[in-house]
Order: structure tokens, then sequence, then C-alpha cells
């Protein structure tokens, strides 16, 4: 080798260890986080035209099975959920264990959506410790959802244009 090429050599062999030393230069990708408003269902939150009518509303539902209902501790409150300023979303959220508590698998909770005059549909019926809207995320027109479990853990729904779905269930059952 002639000079010229071994000093370009070593020059090559010096910058290829500081980079194996040193690393490469990572350019971070950052992921907005949603930003998460936590729903507060308790007496002091509760709307009580919003209780009555999710009372009523959950007693329709069980009707059709000829179940009767009874009354528990519960709260209700109307929400935002993003999907026009005509449409009233009603949370309600029922401790059905024992002593007013919520039950191992967390409390009742459904979220009813008014899409006409006088006509109601659930868009959520699951079991939770707590409700979250994510306020910087939306499916189909609807803010994204995240529920608590008992360990803690926040579960993402989205809204699937009927209803609120877990899409990390949906994908495993469709597979």
């Amino acid at each position: 080798m002639t000079f010229i090429y071994k000093k370009h050599f070593y020059l090559f062999m010096l910058f290829m260890c500081a980079i194996a030393f040193i690393g490469v230069p990572h350019t971070k990708i950052s992921v907005a986080k949603p930003f998460l408003k936590y729903v507060e269902l308790d007496a002091a939150h509760t709307d009580k035209g919003a209780l009555q009518k999710a009372k009523d509303l959950f007693a329709r539902y069980l009707g059709q099975w000829d179940i009767r209902f009874e009354d528990a501790v519960s709260y209700a409150r109307y929400i935002n959920l993003g999907g026009g300023s005509k449409v009233k979303y009603i949370v309600y959220y029922r401790k059905d264990g024992s002593l007013g508590e919520c039950a191992q698998a967390g409390c009742s909770l459904m979220i009813f959506e008014n899409f006409e005059e006088n006509k109601w549909r659930i868009l959520l019926n699951v079991s939770a410790y707590a409700l979250f809207t994510a306020e910087n995320e939306r499916t189909n027109g609807l803010k994204d959802i995240y529920l608590r479990t008992r360990e803690g853990k926040k579960i993402k729904w989205v809204f699937d244009g009927v209803q609120y779905v877990n899409p990390d269930i949906e994908d495993k059952i469709e597979k």
C-alpha cells in the first residue's frame, strides 16, 4: 500500500472504531401520548337527570330478558364524546357488589347514546374501576376511552361506528 492509501485506511479504521465505541446517533421518534381526562363518577359529580334517565334505560335493557331491575349504588353524568352538539352521552356507573362496593371484576359501566329524539342505544357495557376519555384521540368521530382495571392497567377502547370495542380483543377474535 502506498502512503496515501495507508493514511486513508487508518483514518477509516479510526472512524469505525469511534462509531463502535460511541454508537451511531439515533433520531428519536416521538409518539404523542394520549391526554387522558378522568371522568369522575361519584355522588358529587352525579347529574340527577342523567341518573334517572340511565336507570330507566338500564331497566328497559334488562326487561328484554325478563330480568328485574334492582337498584344499586350508582352514579351517572352527561359527558362529551365529540359526536356533535345535539348528541347526548350518559355514563352510568353501578356498584353491584355487596355493601355498595365494586365486585372483583369492577363496577358495571355503561355508556348510552341519544342518537335521535327519544332513541337511545348502548355504546359500551363492561366492568371497570374507572373511566378516562382521550381528549386528543378519536376513532370514527368519537373520543377514544380508557378503562382502568383492578390492577391499575388502562385498557384502550375505540368506537367502531356502532359501539366501543377493545381493538386488542377484536384482532384476536378476527384471526
